[in-house]
């Protein structure tokens, strides 16, 4: 393999692993608003110096709260150590819902039409390749044989060898009855499904 087509490929990879990290935040920050209801509010506090920007998690009750949002917007900028004071010309402007967590995470889908299920599950689908380096790809799946599918295209034209995909931190998933190689896995897409979207 040729320098250029390494680094190619390393780039690839880390921008590849950059996004399942990205989206995996994103599916965390989503559970914990599941659980506390707390949303990402951005808001901008005016002042003699210029403006500076603050964020915020209120409880979903606040947001639309004008009042509400506004006291909690003035105690985080004294919680930062700074003296807020109207009277000096100074202000607040909140963004309410206009930040989103896929915003605030850098996830977005790889198109329009991408829309995970909410069944989606972190599986660590577990490799080798031809020089017997173990990887290990945390991959957004609906099922393990999805999850290998991804990972497979990831690692595509280096000949790895999979072993396993380990669901959440109970689950192992094994390819088959055997090891399986990324090409049987591309090639048995009735096995082996794409993701849908």
């Amino acid at each position: 393999m040729k320098q250029e087509e390494k680094s190619g490929f390393a780039d690839s990879v880390q921008a590849s692993a950059g996004y399942d990290l990205r989206m995996q935040a994103l599916e965390l920050l989503r559970r914990a608003q599941a659980v506390d209801g707390m949303a990402p509010v951005f808001f901008t506090h005016s002042h003699e110096y210029g403006a500076t920007g603050y964020l915020i998690w209120p409880k979903d009750g606040a947001v639309g709260n004008d009042e509400a949002m506004l006291d909690l917007a003035v105690l985080a900028i004294e919680k930062a150590g700074i003296h807020y004071d109207e009277e000096r010309g100074e202000s607040i402007d909140v963004f309410g819902g206009d930040v989103s967590l896929e915003d605030l995470c850098g996830a977005f889908p790889a198109s329009d039409e991408e829309v995970r299920p909410s069944n989606d599950k972190t599986y660590s689908v577990i490799s080798f390749d031809e020089d017997m380096q173990i990887h290990c790809d945390h991959i957004l799946s609906d099922c393990s044989e999805s999850a290998f599918a991804i990972a497979a295209r990831k690692r595509q034209g280096h000949e790895n060898t999979f072993v396993v995909a380990i669901a959440g931190a109970t689950e192992v998933e094994y390819p088959g009855e055997g090891l399986v190689d990324s090409d049987t896995i591309i090639e048995q897409e009735d096995v082996f499904p794409s993701p849908a979207g």
